[in-house]
Parts: C-alpha cells; structure tokens; sequence
C-alpha cells in the first residue's frame, strides 16, 4: 500500500501543470473558435479563387493563336528587362566564387 502511495506522489511532481482552462468562459471560447473557422474558410476560398485564375490565365493562353502568344510572352519579357534592378552591396558581385575556383584555389594550394 505504501509503494502506491509513494508512486503517486512521485508521478504528481513529475506531471507538470496541465492546462485545465477549458469550459471556464464558452461564450469566448465559442468566438474565437468562430474567428478561426471564418479565416480558414476565407484563406480556403482565396487559394481556390487562385487556382480558378490560374486555370482560366492557361486556357487563356492555349487558346490563343501561335503569334498573339509570342508577343505577349515578348511584352512580359521586355517589361521584366526594364524593371529597376536593386542596388547590390559593397563587393556583392564578387563575394562567391564558386565551386570551381575552389577546387582550382586547393590544387594549387597542394603543388
């Protein structure tokens, strides 16, 4: 009878605090749960409005005749050239090297 008693005591100091808030305000709890599931639903309907503006943007297009393709693919090309480039910091271009300089740098390390 003592061993049980003394497990229990034991497993009660090992267990730590276990949050037993729920039931205390179901009024709030009820909200948020509410709040939760109306921004899931919103973020379920704008992913699947996406994907339906994808669909439509590549049944657009496939449906286009060869040439109509071509310079609209040449517009979207020529405006991603022009955009404004971001500046690059102190000695940006020339920080990595590569893995082929590497190695070239231990071989002649090695001879």
């Amino acid at each position: 009878m003592s061993c049980l008693h003394y497990s229990e005591e034991v497993s009660s100091d090992l267990i730590p605090d276990v949050d037993d808030t729920d039931g205390l305000d179901p009024e709030a709890e009820f909200d948020a749960w509410r709040v939760r599931e109306l921004s899931r639903l919103l973020r379920d309907k704008k992913a699947q409005a996406e994907a339906d503006a994808e669909r439509e943007e590549i049944e657009r297009r496939r449906a286009m005749p060869e040439d109509q393709r071509m310079a609209e693919d040449m517009e979207f090309a020529e405006a991603t050239r022009n955009k404004e480039k971001a500046q690059m910091a102190f000695l940006q271009k020339y920080y990595h090297k590569g893995a082929f300089h590497q190695v070239s740098w231990a071989l002649r390390a090695r001879s």
